[in-house]
C-alpha cells in the first residue's frame, strides 16, 4: 500500500489498516473543523478529547487538499477533495469509498472549516517528540511530535487504547508513507487519530 501527499500542510484521521483519513491543504493539509474547537481541547499537555463535534463540514472528508491531492494504490474511507480553483485529485489505483470533490462549494467550505481546526490543534502540547520510523512501534494515546519531515517506509504502527482515546501526530514538515500500516488495538478507534503537518 502506498500513499503520497503532494501538498504542504496536513491533518488527518487514520482508519484501520491505513485506509487513513487524510486531509491535505494548500500549504499541505489533512482534515478538520469549526469555531468552538478550542473548548474541546482545553487540557493542554494531557490526552486530548475527541474533537469530532467541532469538525464542521470537514468531518466527512478523509483527504482534503488545497491545490492537489495524489493517491497511489491505497484505500481511502471517506470523501476526497481539493478546494482551490483548478485543483485536481489524481487517483492511481486507489479505492475511495466517498465522493470526490474538485474545487466545488462543498470542498471550499470544508477547507475553511479545516483551517480553523488546524490552528486549534497546533496549540496542543507534545506528549513526546519522536524521530525515525514507526514500524514495529506501539503507542499509547497522546500528542506525538516530529520536529522535521516524517517518512514511514514499511512496517506497522500499533495504537493501543480505549474507544474514546485520541492520538495526534504533529509533523514539522511533509508526511510521506510507503507500504506503512496503522493498526488499532484494545478497542482504540481509527476515527480518533489525527495527523497534522506544518504549514509552509
Amino acid at each position: 500500500m502506498e500513499s503520497h501527499m503532494k501538498t504542504p500542510f496536513a491533518l488527518a484521521r487514520t482508519p484501520p489498516r491505513l485506509a487513513a483519513r487524510l486531509l491535505a491543504m494548500v500549504a499541505f493539509a489533512m482534515l478538520l473543523a469549526a469555531a468552538p474547537f478550542h473548548s474541546a481541547w482545553a487540557t493542554k499537555g494531557s490526552t486530548p478529547a475527541t474533537p469530532d463535534s467541532t469538525l464542521g463540514t470537514a468531518q466527512s472528508f478523509a483527504v482534503l487538499g488545497g491545490p492537489a491531492v495524489t493517491c497511489t494504490t491505497s484505500t481511502i474511507d471517506g470523501d476526497v477533495g481539493v478546494a482551490l480553483p483548478g485543483g485536481t485529485v489524481t487517483n492511481t489505483g486507489c479505492v475511495i469509498s466517498g465522493t470526490t470533490h474538485e474545487a466545488d462549494t462543498v470542498a471550499l467550505q470544508a477547507y475553511n472549516d479545516m483551517i480553523l481546526a488546524y490552528d486549534a490543534l497546533g496549540d496542543e502540547l507534545c506528549t513526546e517528540t519522536l524521530t525515525g520510523e514507526l514500524g514495529g512501534v506501539t503507542l499509547a494515546p497522546g500528542v506525538y511530535c516530529f520536529d522535521a519531515a516524517a517518512t514511514f517506509t514499511g512496517g506497522q504502527l500499533t495504537l493501543a487504547g480505549a474507544a474514546d482515546d485520541v492520538w495526534i501526530f504533529k509533523i514539522g514538515a511533509a508526511l510521506t508513507t510507503t507500504n506503512f500500516s496503522v493498526v488499532m488495538a484494545d478497542g482504540a478507534q481509527a476515527c480518533n487519530v489525527y495527523w497534522l503537518s506544518a504549514r509552509r
